[in-house]
C-alpha cells in the first residue's frame, strides 16, 4: 500500500476493493490481472503466492497457461478426453457458437437442433 498513488483505476477494473485491502484471498479473484495491468504506480499491486514474495504477471500466466494445457493433454493421452459427438456436428456448430444460449427456467418449447447437412 505504501506504493499506491490512490488513484482507485485498479477498483474501476474489479468488483472486489482492491483499493481498500492489503491482500486479497478471496475465492471471488478470478486472477484476471486486470487491475494489476490498470494500476499506474509502478509495484503497488502484485501476484503472489503464499511462499513466495513477489510473482511476475508472465509466471502467473504461464503457470496457468501450462496446468491448463498439460491437464487436457493428459486427459486426452489417457484417454478420458473422448465425445461421441461427430466432427461433422463440431463443424457445423463451431462457427455459430456465438448464437448459442442456454436456456432459462420458465422457457417452453426449448429445442437443440443438431441437425448436420
Amino acid at each position: 500500500m505504501e506504493r499506491c498513488w490512490g488513484f482507485r483505476q485498479c477498483s474501476a477494473r474489479c468488483t472486489l476493493p482492491v483499493d481498500k485491502l492489503v491482500t486479497i484471498k478471496s475465492a471471488e479473484c478470478t486472477g484476471c490481472l486486470e487491475c494489476v495491468a490498470a494500476c499506474p504506480a509502478e509495484g503497488a499491486l502484485q501476484m503472489a503466492l503464499p511462499a513466495y514474495r513477489r510473482m511476475p504477471t508472465w509466471a502467473f500466466a504461464a503457470g496457468v497457461a501450462v496446468l491448463f494445457f498439460g491437464m487436457v493433454g493428459f486427459a486426452k493421452a489417457s484417454g478420458y478426453w473422448k465425445s461421441d459427438i461427430p466432427q461433422a456436428v463440431y463443424k457445423h456448430l463451431v462457427p455459430h457458437a456465438n448464437e448459442a444460449s442456454h436456456p432459462m427456467p420458465g422457457d417452453a418449447g426449448v429445442a437443440l437442433n443438431l441437425s448436420v447437412n
